[in-house]
């Protein structure tokens, strides 16, 4: 993940972990400093006791186009081309 997130300097808005016994999705905060990390965990996150406090990283987001949306996008009278005429 290293790779993909800090040599692209694109970072993912969410991500879905395992740590400590919890597991689920954490959001980052938009109003949060790159140098600020902090990670809160509601109960219902936690599955099972454990101290191992490593972060794993299993997914996260990734920008993508819904085609539903293209297609609402493409049967609107008005809409964006970029076609040059």
């Amino acid at each position: 993940m290293s790779e993909i997130v800090f040599i692209s300097k694109i970072y993912p808005s969410a991500y879905q972990i395992r740590m400590a016994g919890c597991k689920g999705l954490l959001i980052v905060d938009p109003q949060s400093n790159f140098d600020e990390f902090y990670i809160k965990i509601r109960p219902s996150m936690k599955k099972f006791e454990c101290d191992d406090w490593t972060l794993d990283i299993c997914d996260w987001s990734r920008a993508s186009m819904n085609p539903n949306i293209l297609f609402q996008f493409s049967k609107r009278k008005n809409h964006c081309s970029t076609n040059s005429t």
